[in-house]
């Protein structure tokens, strides 16, 4: 499930790069015990994917190209419960754009950071920097990535996600039995479910 996002030159390409790392991912393999141990999590996209029973995997994705980008949720799972994850990957943008917290955004952070000192083999210099030249047409050291990144806030990435995510379609791809999805029907059949649940603060029925 995937909204339109900014490219490689737009003003939000940083955030949506810290956006990435707020929603986090998930493997059934690697993180369950993070899912149902509340100490153990890791991003607050745990607390969601809780509420969606056999599912196996969950990565969040952006993808710059040189004039636009995208930039959404897979989930791998249950063909049972295709609506639940759809429901959430149409509404858990529009949540972050009112509740996300600085918490969240400095272990995102810190993911970022581990990451940028990880860039060690030649390899790794080569698919970080190749897409670099082609669209920016210079080298952007990790220094400046992680000084772009620092000066980030929750304030600022709650805007972007009123302006990427709120009152936008976002686009489904399914592979698989279709019934669940197709009776599931667009976002905008979402839209009073969400602004109910904001209004209260109230989650639990996810």
């Amino acid at each position: 499930m995937f909204y339109e996002a900014p490219g490689w030159r737009d003003e939000d390409f940083y955030a949506f790069l810290l956006l990435q790392r707020v929603f986090g991912n998930f493997n059934q393999f690697l993180n369950y015990e993070q899912l149902i141990d509340v100490p153990f999590q890791n991003n607050i996209t745990h607390e969601f994917m809780r509420a969606i029973p056999d599912l196996d995997r969950y990565d969040s994705i952006f993808s710059p190209y040189s004039d636009c980008g995208i930039f959404g949720h897979y989930f791998f799972g249950d063909a049972a419960y295709a609506q639940q994850m759809s429901y959430i990957g149409g509404i858990i943008g529009e949540i972050m754009s009112e509740y996300l917290t600085d918490v969240e955004v400095t272990r995102a952070k810190n993911k970022m950071y581990h990451e940028l000192l990880a860039i060690h083999t030649a390899s790794d210099q080569m698919q970080q920097y190749g897409p670099q030249y082609l669209n920016l047409g210079r080298k952007v050291p990790r220094s400046e990535i992680a000084t772009r990144i620092s000066s980030l806030d929750a304030k600022h990435l709650r805007s972007v996600c009123k302006k990427w995510f709120v009152d936008k379609e976002p686009s489904f791809t399914s592979w698989g039995p279709m019934d669940d999805i197709l009776q599931n029907g667009l976002y905008n059949s979402h839209k009073v479910v969400l602004q109910n649940m904001l209004q209260n603060r109230h989650f639990d029925m996810l």
